[in-house]
Order: structure tokens, then C-alpha cells, then sequence
């Protein structure tokens, strides 16, 4: 795959904070979402295939990385995500499990303020795309690839008048303010699969940024069709992908 090429249907964005710690969003300064380019040449950003060399798991794997662009006295912290995205009636309200493999960066060192790792949203498509889910889990990235999961419940979307969105995929996120310069954050991923755990009757799920909330059940559904991304490249498919919005 050619710099620049589109990683299948795989989407960015960018959310930069104010400070170092990553707590206030510049929510000015956010950017997409947009299709995820490969760039697997200067100048790389948030994200390339690693494909058929020792720096991949099996086969292709993805790198999800910082976005250096966005490193200013502004923007002190830059938060970027690489995902999935399912469309309203593709997805189930209830329990989820969403699972990679995950090994460092064998070129590059994450520096200790860094983060890497998994994340799962639900956006309410008529309420201004609000994160009615939001849940983050940071990982420190092994050096022997190992397979990662993140549970998270989708709650009951009867409520919502547009529909919701699922996003599910992956963040580096780093302090890069001019006094500090280039801070590195990233991790290969591989071998991903997106399923259904089990659904029962409740609420939903709540976290944030830099952590996630506590899982409660929620309505049974259809479950959402399992994703396998072995060669990553392979990839069929599954739903149709919805166009630029505001949130990400």
C-alpha cells in the first residue's frame, strides 16, 4: 500500500488538549473524522502498515502512533484514534467484547507520559453526537505481542431520535508542547475481533479519556457480527460507513 493510500475503511481523529496532562480539550483545534491514511513515509502521522518486517506482528499490522503535526504551545497533549465505525441497526444494545493483539514498537521508544491503547464509543447521533459511551482503556504495551481486550456495554438506544453510532479502535496519546518537543506514543495492533459477550436488561456505560466506567447490562439485540482483521488488509466490509461529522 502506497503512502497515502486509505487503510481499508479504518477513520481518524484528531483531539488535541490545552495542557499537558490531557484533561482540557481544545475542542477548536479537533480535526475529523476522516478517512485513515497509510504513511508508511516521511512524514509519518497517527498511523501505517507494517507489512512483511520485524516491526509487524504477523503478516501487516497496524501502527497507530502521535500525530507530530499537532504538537504546539496549544495543543500541549494530542490524543489521536484510529477506529472502526458501525452505522445505526448494525450493532446491539448490551455487553461487548473487543479484542487485539498488541506489541510495542520495536524502533521507537514510548515515552513514560505517554499512553496507548483500546477504546470503545457510542455516539448519539441526534443529540449533537453526544458520548453516551465513552470508554478508554490505556495499556502498556508488551514487547511479545499479547492479545488485549476491552469490555464495554452498549446501552438501550430506544431513546435516541437519529440513532447511534459504534466506534470501536485504538489511541496514542502524548504531551508535545513546544517546551517538551516530540514526545513518542504508539503500538502495533493485529488480530482484531469485535463480538457480543451477553445482553441482559439495564443501563449503560460510562469513562472517559484516560479511563472507562463501570459495566452495567443492557437490552438483548442482535450481537454485532464478529470482525476479524488477521493481515488487516483482508478486511471485508461488514456495514456501510457514514461521512465527516463533527465528533470522533
Amino acid at each position: 500500500t502506497t503512502t497515502g493510500a486509505a487503510i481499508g475503511d479504518w477513520k481518524f481523529y484528531d483531539q488535541p488538549y490545552k495542557d499537558a496532562a490531557c484533561t482540557e480539550k481544545n475542542t477548536d483545534a479537533a480535526f475529523g473524522p476522516g478517512s485513515a491514511e497509510n504513511r508508511n513515509a516521511d512524514p509519518y502521522f497517527r498511523a501505517n502498515l507494517e507489512k512483511g518486517n520485524d516491526n509487524a506482528i504477523s503478516g501487516t499490522s497496524l501502527r497507530v502512533y502521535e500525530n507530530t503535526a499537532y504538537g504546539s504551545a496549544a495543543n500541549a497533549c494530542q490524543h489521536v484514534l484510529i477506529f472502526k465505525e458501525f452505522a445505526n441497526g448494525t450493532f446491539s444494545a448490551g455487553n461487548h467484547t473487543f479484542k487485539a493483539k498488541m506489541m510495542n514498537q520495536k524502533y521507537v521508544t514510548n515515552n513514560a507520559a505517554s499512553k496507548q491503547g483500546m477504546f470503545a464509543k457510542v455516539l448519539d447521533v441526534g443529540n449533537g453526537y453526544n458520548e453516551t459511551v465513552a470508554k478508554f482503556l490505556p495499556i502498556a504495551a508488551p514487547d511479545v505481542a499479547a492479545e488485549q481486550t476491552l469490555s464495554f456495554v452498549v446501552p438501550d438506544m430506544s431513546g435516541y431520535s437519529n440513532g447511534a453510532i459504534l466506534q470501536v479502535g485504538f489511541f496514542a496519546q502524548s504531551p508535545t508542547g513546544a517546551s517538551m518537543g516530540e514526545v513518542s506514543s504508539g503500538a502495533m495492533w493485529d488480530d482484531v475481533t469485535l463480538d457480543a459477550e451477553s445482553a441482559d436488561e439495564g443501563g449503560g456505560d460510562g469513562g472517559g479519556d484516560n479511563g472507562g466506567g463501570a459495566d452495567t447490562p443492557a437490552a438483548p439485540s442482535v450481537p454485532v457480527p464478529v470482525m476479524p482483521l488477521g493481515g488487516l488488509l483482508g478486511l471485508i466490509a461488514l456495514v456501510g460507513w457514514l461521512g465527516l461529522r463533527r465528533r470522533g
